[in-house]
């Protein structure tokens, strides 16, 4: 971890895709049932309906969402990040594939695990989970250490 500091990705959630929304607001809105949006603020949702992709459970607040890196900054960063322009940083960390809205506590319970040493709540989460890290990790040609690449195999096992 020598050298690793969150500022390395770029400011948190700024609107990379131009919708004059940030990239919180836009997986919020992109994984929801239904969102109302304030009239006088387009991009503030003031109501949500969703279903949490970690847990299966329902969540109804945005002040109870969190956005997840599926693959961590930190797991990046290990992994070959530390070697990339912050060009090449800032798109991974708003990459709209790594990121999923989850319960904030789940997200801290994660925070930057690996497969190897967390699992999403719900166990019927796991293909998903690990179709997201091992398309990340594909993408972005990270290395992935043996422990993580036997708890993936594991992991997409679950894939039917």
């Amino acid at each position: 971890m020598a050298g690793y500091r969150r500022e390395l990705f770029g400011q948190p959630w700024r609107d990379t895709d131009h919708t004059g929304c940030d990239q919180r607001s836009d997986v919020m809105a992109r994984d929801a049932q239904t969102i109302t949006r304030d009239v006088r603020r387009h991009c503030q949702i003031v109501a949500i309906l969703m279903t949490d992709p970690y847990t299966s459970q329902p969540l109804t607040s945005t002040a109870q969402i969190q956005i997840d890196h599926v693959v961590p900054l930190a797991a990046a960063w290990r992994a070959g990040a530390d070697g990339w322009n912050a060009e090449l940083r800032e798109q991974f960390a708003t990459d709209m594939d790594n990121l999923l809205p989850t319960r904030s506590g789940v997200n801290q319970a994660k925070s930057d695990q690996t497969p190897d040493t967390w699992r999403p709540p719900d166990p019927a989460a796991n293909c998903h989970y690990a179709t997201i890290y091992i398309t990340i990790c594909t993408r972005y040609q990270l290395g992935i250490t043996a422990p993580v690449h036997d708890a993936l195999v594991e992991l997409a096992g679950t894939c039917r």
